[in-house]
């Protein structure tokens, strides 16, 4: 009789124990997957720098945050800003629910009761194997080779990037044709600074950032005035990688 009693209460306690587990931020560390978005991962490296990844671990965005932890609910805030002297914030609520899912909303608190059926929050798996070769990666040439162009119905505003390889850059736009000119890039700053020279003379300096494989963020700066972060106001461009291959008149 003592020992079913002993095991009734030990049964009792651990439920007891579960029900009541609070999740920190402690717990966020390690490398998770939108579960509703295939290609979006996130991993917080430490309690206060993460990666924002593709599945193949395609680095978009490298990122610093902060939390504060209630008493069911993580209030994250965290910048892509990582170099700009006075960055700016994001701020997301955070609610595990279990040790390998948690629920992420932007701005608005989550629903009482939400669980993964609920369409107004993010839903986050966590994944507790790397697969090989999905290890985090900066993008390389290989990512900005290509054809890159706007689709803005304003043709005044139209531009194309054509980068044929390591050094070269066809650009076009509504107002000039064709000009061959020479860029440099450094794929591992944040955000990717590319200069733009013809010939030997710098002409123009921008900022890229990548959305998604197909798709970036471009903003022009005249020489010696880009700052160290995007700017709301100025050169800046959406454009979105051309599936078929394009033919570069070089005359």
């Amino acid at each position: 009789m003592l020992k079913k009693i002993f095991a009734t209460m030990c049964l009792l306690f651990n439920f007891v124990f579960a029900d009541a587990q609070q999740f920190t931020s402690r717990d966020l560390i390690g490398r998770w997957q939108n579960a509703r978005v295939k290609g979006g991962n996130v991993t917080f490296l430490t309690k206060s720098t993460g990666l924002w990844l593709s599945n193949d671990g395609f680095l978009y965005n490298k990122m610093n945050y902060s939390t504060n932890d209630r008493k069911d609910v993580i209030e994250l805030k965290f910048t892509y800003e990582i170099d700009r002297k006075h960055p700016k914030y994001a701020r997301f609520k955070i609610k595990f629910l279990n040790d390998s899912t948690f629920l992420m909303r932007y701005l608005w608190g989550i629903p009482k009761n939400a669980d993964t059926s609920n369409k107004k929050v993010a839903v986050y798996k966590k994944i507790k194997k790397e697969l090989p070769d999905t290890e985090m990666r900066y993008p390389t040439y290989k990512d900005i080779l290509g054809v890159w162009g706007s689709k803005l119905k304003d043709t005044t505003r139209y531009e194309k990037f054509t980068f044929v390889d390591t050094s070269t850059l066809y650009i076009q736009t509504s107002t000039q044709g064709l000009n061959k000119l020479r860029y440099t890039i450094d794929f591992k700053k944040q955000p990717i600074p590319l200069d733009i020279y013809y010939q030997d003379k710098l002409i123009k300096q921008c900022f890229i950032g990548f959305y998604n494989r197909d798709a970036i963020r471009l903003e022009h700066f005249e020489p010696n005035k880009r700052g160290d972060h995007f700017t709301v106001f100025g050169g800046n461009a959406h454009l979105y990688r051309e599936k078929e291959k394009a033919v570069v008149n070089k005359q």
